[in-house]
């Protein structure tokens, strides 16, 4: 399993997983992107993610420090289609690995609009799921559909990749039939 490590904030404080299973979300202009979806937590219509981000090249800091990684706590609006940063690191290595260093958020970092169609809706309905990812036994679960409201997150087999103890999958977005109805509740589990 990949570590995660632990930030502190100066306006939040934040402890996140001593370890953290990266599932591949997509390629980026210069890399790709990855969620840890054990972080996902939900509270009202609020939902949190960590996300991580892995680099081609080097990165330079305004400092001048290179990073070959980020992580970041993501945090949505489920009603209002927005998101907005808690806290970002970056890192020496590539999965969050290495020596890290919080990125000074001097003030809050501003809600933004998730737009239609853009891997930030993918992420706001990972972090707003009103059930958990992994109902199925975990040898069913990537045949499972994600119903979310208006979408559908499904798991495309042909994405699959093993890098030791890291399993990367991507997710589909696809509106849901018409007759498609969420999965129901069990009034046993409780919203982290």
């Amino acid at each position: 399993m990949r570590r995660g490590t632990v930030t502190s904030g100066l306006l939040l404080c934040l402890v996140l997983p001593a370890h953290a299973d990266w599932s591949y979300i997509g390629p980026t202009a210069g890399g790709e992107v990855f969620v840890d979806l054990a972080s996902r937590a939900l509270q009202g219509n609020l939902g949190r993610v960590r996300v991580m981000a892995n680099f081609d090249q080097p990165r330079a800091e305004q400092g001048g420090s290179k990073y070959r990684s980020s992580s970041s706590v993501q945090e949505f609006d489920c009603a209002g289609r927005r998101l907005h940063l808690l806290s970002r690191q970056t890192h020496d290595a590539t999965f969050a690995q290495g020596a890290s260093r919080a990125t000074p958020m001097s003030a809050p970092d501003p809600w933004k609009t998730v737009p239609a169609g853009m891997r930030a809706e993918g992420m706001l309905a990972l972090a707003c799921a009103d059930q958990p990812l992994l109902d199925a036994p975990t040898r069913d679960w990537p045949r499972q559909h994600l119903v979310t409201g208006s979408q559908t997150l499904r798991h495309d087999p042909s994405h699959t990749r093993r890098d030791g103890d890291l399993l990367s999958l991507r997710w589909l977005m696809q509106a849901p039939p018409a007759d498609a109805q969420p999965p129901a509740r069990a009034a046993s589990q409780e919203v982290v």
